[in-house]
């Protein structure tokens, strides 16, 4: 088995090589395969790691992501300045959250005391895995659909914890300090006419500069460092919008990506979700020059989100 980060020396790009998620199951639909998320086949996955309301009749599980690209195993070598053929092993948490016992059930659909029940499955892992010596940032994202990366349709996230600021969290902060201000603060007030909803303490925005089709952002309207930092209000605020937003993409792209922007423990970084749908994959041009092509202009993404009934 390998499990290493490289360096891509020529375009200074980061890679992990994990050779056993290729044997990853794949379920989705209607399938004779039992899917390992499900409730009652727990001895399937490795040992639960936090159950809520409790491990006996849990709604929302946590464990070990069996075929992880991430594991605590090794000793991480950081990269000297300069270093061309970097290669570390892989070393890092990668768990699975299991965000309802009921499959076939999509996030749109979950109740509000469900949807509280995975923010804080997702906060009291997020301030867990933080808290424990040599993580540089941890990260929370979703794969929903099998063009975003799922390969299971049990609706779940996974976290990870790194020991380093991976680039693009790395990009955010330094962009920050080059644009001497909060550039998150100042998208709120320059892209006010492509709202496209608001909750409480959370605008919804689709990006004049999106990079997918119909990407929307949840930014918290006050600078807030994390979502651990959400008072009880938020946490009902920002799980109300995400479901609306989810709901909506959803009725434009089944396949989409949820990217959670909490600050790594070192740096100062406004938090906000970034839900990205993936009606389509990137292709040549995308993946040889690292320039994005954009078939929809924001003011059509923004009429067709508004036009799904949720």
């Amino acid at each position: 088995m390998v499990l290493e980060y490289r360096l891509e020396p020529t375009k200074k790009q980061l890679v992990i090589v994990a050779n056993e998620r290729s044997g990853r199951p794949l379920v989705f639909g209607k399938t004779k395969v039992t899917c390992p998320f499900d409730k009652g086949v727990e001895k399937v996955t490795p040992p639960t790691k936090l159950a809520l309301p409790n491990e006996r009749q849990w709604r929302t599980r946590v464990f070990d992501n069996a075929f992880a690209f991430l594991k605590r195993r090794g000793k991480f070598k950081p990269m000297k300045q300069g270093e061309l053929y970097w290669t570390s092993p892989a070393f890092g948490d990668h768990e699975v959250i299991v965000e309802s016992d009921v499959h076939g059930a999509l996030y749109q659909e979950l109740g509000d005391e469900q949807l509280q029940l995975v923010l804080e499955t997702y906060q009291k892992r997020f301030r867990t895995l933080s808290a424990q010596k040599g993580v540089e940032c941890t990260y929370l994202f979703k794969n929903h659909g099998q063009k975003a990366g799922a390969s299971i349709d049990h609706e779940h996230s996974q976290i990870v914890t790194l020991p380093f600021v991976p680039p693009v969290i790395k990009e955010e902060l330094e962009a920050n300090k080059r644009a001497g201000t909060c550039l998150h603060c100042a998208l709120l007030k320059r892209e006010k006419k492509n709202v496209l909803a608001k909750q409480g303490a959370f605008t919804a925005v689709c990006p004049s500069f999106a990079r997918f089709p119909f990407e929307t952002w949840i930014v918290a309207n006050e600078h807030i460092r994390s979502f651990t930092e959400f008072s009880a209000g938020d946490n009902r605020d920002f799980m109300r919008l995400l479901r609306d937003v989810v709901a909506r993409v959803y009725g434009v792209s089944h396949d989409y990506n949820v990217l959670y922007h909490n600050s790594p423990r070192t740096g100062e970084l406004h938090f906000h979700a970034e839900v990205c749908p993936r009606p389509s994959v990137w292709a040549g041009f995308e993946l040889g020059t690292g320039v994005l092509v954009n078939p929809k202009s924001t003011e059509e993404a923004l009429a067709a989100l508004r036009a799904v009934q949720v």
